[in-house]
């Protein structure tokens, strides 16, 4: 019971805390098909509760290696971590 009770505690420290953004480099294999979420013409961020100023910075700066702008397309709620749940993207135009 105690066990529980402590990793009741340690999940509800880990909502209240704030991750910052990062751009979603993640690459694998599913179904036999390649799987990357972000590429050089499109910026997947994860984050939680950050504002788009500093997510179209983000998306913008990896962009700029392309020398081309970010332009923001949608966001994906629960798509990414359970620390940083939704996903933003952006169009590399």
């Amino acid at each position: 019971m105690i066990k529980y009770i402590v990793l009741l505690m340690c999940l509800g420290l880990m909502g209240c805390s704030t991750a910052k953004p990062y751009i979603d480099a993640y690459s694998g294999v599913a179904g036999g098909r390649a799987l990357r979420r972000s590429t050089p013409d499109r910026v997947a961020i994860c984050f939680d509760e950050t504002d788009m100023d500093t997510l179209q910075q983000m998306a913008d700066t990896e962009c700029t290696k392309t020398s081309r702008k970010a332009v923001y397309d949608t966001t994906v709620p629960f798509s990414c971590s359970l620390i940083t749940p939704s996903t933003a993207y952006f169009d590399c135009k």
